[in-house]
């Protein structure tokens, strides 16, 4: 069972809130940023917390997420992942998990497990029915990284903010350094 414990951390507390919102004179909405779309315990503790949440769900080319995860995997695996056969090369990488899915979650160094956090459909299914079409936002994170202003109007807009030019980055946040073969 998830624990409000478990997820507090990500939002500021009541009295944080309202000070914002005095000291800006707006209010403060908070986000909740993880890869938790297949945790369908945080789905029922938000929606017992307010079943009109507005839930923006960021979706991305599977193939393209699991090359991700894979560089991801060898570079927090370091030396370790560079010894594994199974961590060689993306190929065997995918095999593998493809040879153990749905049975056996496959070695991780992410936490994350590969195929049944990239296989989306089901989980997206249970976060639409429970919210309702019209409280459920659905982004293609290659989108956002080709044409950043609109998508983040169309999430203004969805969440019924003024729509403002928010500034680009000067640097990609999150970016795997490791130069591997596509």
């Amino acid at each position: 069972q998830l624990r409000i414990r478990d997820w507090q951390m990500y939002y500021p507390t009541e009295q944080q809130k309202l000070k914002l919102e005095q000291q800006t004179g707006h209010p403060v909405w908070c986000g909740f940023l993880e890869p938790f779309l297949n945790n369908m315990a945080l789905m029922e503790r938000l929606y017992q917390l307010n079943p009109n949440n507005k839930v923006i769900i960021t979706l991305r080319d599977p193939v393209a997420r699991a090359y991700s995860q894979w560089k991801w995997e060898v570079f927090l695996g370091g030396q370790q992942a560079l010894q594994d056969p199974y961590f060689e090369s993306f190929d065997q990488y995918i095999e593998r998990a493809i040879d153990l899915f749905p049975s056996v979650n496959t070695k991780t160094f992410c936490c994350f497990p590969l195929l049944s956090t990239g296989i989306y459909y089901k989980s997206v299914e249970q976060w639409v029915n429970r919210f309702g079409k019209e409280n459920v936002m659905f982004l293609d994170t290659a989108e956002y990284f080709r044409n950043r202003q609109p998508t983040l109007e169309k999430i203004q807009n969805f969440l019924g903010l003024p729509v403002v030019e928010i500034p680009e980055y000067a640097k990609v946040a999150n970016e795997n350094p490791i130069k591997l073969p596509k």
